[in-house]
């Protein structure tokens, strides 16, 4: 079945493959569909929860916030450090507009305030940090646009890079094609798991090598609180881990509920 599902002729083959389509996992994927395992509750949790073992308190006072900034600051410094910008999705809650254009405030863009900070951070440590975009086939030629539109934002275009996430197609319940109102099949950018293949098959992955980066910073477009913080990429470094996150302590508001973050 999933091999009729894919030869469909209102599927645009080259259009899939342009944006990196994974046949193998939506392979999988229907498979499971079609035989009832993956459902949606599936996907839902239902043994117990416990936090993730490892948390530390990053201090930013005192002799060892010092100690990190200076990790930070010379990584920086030796060119190690890359911004990493989620930029994909499918620009649906912005109003269909790709919300990295959208303007935050006196006429800049998500896009141009993450843009602003790793200049702001070259100009500080004397190196490059470049700016990576991972874009989706709905973001990817918008976004292209706004950047060639102002200049790169100041940025080199050795320090602007970007690439697409993959991209699949929505089925129904039943595993057969979704066909929307047009009459057309649904493609759709499959969240942000696959960032670590597309930056791999992008290229993009090598170049940074290449140029001597070891460390990217990773947000999403419209986290302006995650800015190139050297203390938060010392305490990265000096964990010697291969992956950290930021996490907040989650709180009771005002009226006594759980806050939606944390």
């Amino acid at each position: 079945m999933t091999a009729a599902v894919l030869d469909d002729p209102r599927l645009d083959q080259d259009y899939l493959a342009r944006f990196g389509f994974d046949r193998a996992r939506f392979t999988a994927a229907h498979a499971a569909i079609v035989a009832g395992t993956m459902t949606e509750k599936s996907s839902l949790i239902t043994t117990g929860i416990e936090p993730a073992p490892g948390v530390v308190d990053v201090p930013f006072e005192g002799a060892e916030a010092a100690r990190l900034r200076e990790l930070g600051e010379a990584a920086l410094r030796r060119g190690e450090v890359a911004a990493v910008v989620l930029n994909g999705g499918m620009a649906t809650r912005f109003g269909n507009v790709v919300k990295g254009t959208v303007e935050v405030y006196d006429g800049k863009s998500f896009i141009a305030l993450k843009a602003a900070n790793v200049a702001y951070a070259r100009e500080r440590w004397g190196a490059p940090v470049p700016l990576v975009l991972m874009n989706s086939f709905a973001t990817d030629g918008a976004s292209k646009e706004h950047l060639e539109a102002h200049g790169r934002f100041g940025l080199p275009a050795e320090d602007l890079l970007t690439f697409t996430q993959t991209i699949s197609v929505r089925l129904n319940p039943d595993g057969s094609l979704f066909i929307g109102a047009d009459g057309k099949p649904s493609y759709y950018a499959p969240g942000h798991g696959d960032f670590f293949r597309a930056i791999r098959i992008s290229g993009v992955l090598e170049r940074l090598r290449a140029r001597g980066v070891k460390v990217l910073m990773f947000s999403n477009v419209d986290n302006l609180g995650a800015t190139v913080e050297p203390i938060v990429i010392g305490q990265h470094l000096a964990l010697g881990a291969e992956l950290s996150a930021e996490v907040t302590a989650k709180r009771r508001t005002a009226s006594g509920d759980w806050d939606k973050g944390g």
